[in-house]
C-alpha cells in the first residue's frame, strides 16, 4: 500500500505564512493547523520525534487539541517509541487520523491518540520487532551476540505489546498472537478490535507536506 506521493522537489523549507502583517515560517510538516506524520519513522525522516516537539513548542502551541494525520510504513522503533511519547506528554488532546497505513512502527504511533480514527480505505500492519537489515551486516553473529540481540528484542517485543494491550484492553496472549502471526486490518478490523475507535470518511485528497500541492490518492484504491 503506497501513501501520497509528490513529485515535486523538497527543500526542507518550510511555507512563508502572512498572519495579519506578520510573516512567519511554517513548518513543512504542519498544515492546516494539522501535524502531518507522513512517510518512515527515522531520526532524521519524514516521521520523528523532533518534529512533533517543535509543533508543540511552535505552531501548535496554543491549539486546543493536537491533530494528526498519519500514513506512515514503519521505520525505526527506538524513534517510534519517543514519537509515542512525545505525542502521549502533549498535555492536550491528540486526535489521529490514518489515512493510508499505519504499518508496523507507524501502528505503534497510532496508539498514542486519545481519538483515533481510521478511513475506510486505510489499514494497519501488527508485527514482532525484528532485527534489521544493516545491523546484520555490520555485526559478527557469534552466539552471545545473538543471545544479546534476541533478549532485546524480547524487551522490545514486551514493550509493544503492552501498548497495544493498553489500547485495545484485549488478553495479552491475543495480542501477541496477532503480533506473531504480522496481521494485516482492515479499517473495519481495526475498530473491531479496538485499535482505532472509529471510521473516517472516505479518504480526501490532502496537501503534500512539502510543495504544497493537492495530491491525488495514488494508493490504486477507489
Amino acid at each position: 500500500m503506497m501513501g501520497v506521493q509528490c513529485f515535486a522537489p523538497t527543500t526542507g523549507r518550510g511555507r512563508i505564512a502572512d498572519d495579519g502583517g506578520r510573516i512567519r515560517i511554517v513548518p513543512p510538516f504542519i498544515r492546516d493547523g494539522k501535524l502531518l506524520l507522513f512517510g518512515r519513522v527515522a531520526p532524521d525522516g519524514p516521521v520523528n520525534a523532533k518534529f512533533v516537539r517543535v509543533a508543540l513548542a511552535g505552531e501548535l502551541k496554543d491549539a486546543p487539541a493536537l491533530d494528526v494525520l498519519l500514513d506512515c510504513g514503519g521505520g525505526d522503533l527506538r524513534e517510534a517509541l519517543r514519537v509515542y511519547i512525545a505525542l502521549q506528554a502533549a498535555g492536550k488532546p491528540v486526535h489521529i487520523r490514518i489515512d493510508g497505513q499505519a504499518a508496523s512502527m507507524g501502528a505503534v504511533i497510532a496508539m498514542a491518540a486519545d481519538q483515533l480514527e481510521i478511513t475506510c480505505d486505510s489499514a494497519m500492519l501488527l508485527h514482532l520487532p525484528a532485527l534489521r537489515r544493516d545491523e546484520q551486516t555490520e555485526m559478527r553473529l557469534t552466539a552471545p551476540v545473538l543471545r544479546k540481540t534476541a533478549d532485546v528484542l524480547d524487551n522490545d517485543t514486551e514493550t509493544i505489546t503492552d501498548i497495544f494491550c493498553r489500547r485495545t484492553k484485549r488478553p495479552r496472549d491475543q495480542v501477541s498472537a496477532m503480533l506473531s502471526s504480522e496481521t494485516v486490518l482492515s479499517a473495519e478490523a481495526a475498530v473491531e478490535l479496538g485499535l482505532a475507535d472509529s471510521l473516517a470518511p472516505d479518504r480526501r485528497p490532502h496537501a503534500c507536506p512539502h510543495c504544497g500541492q493537492v495530491q491525488a490518492n495514488q494508493s490504486g484504491q477507489p
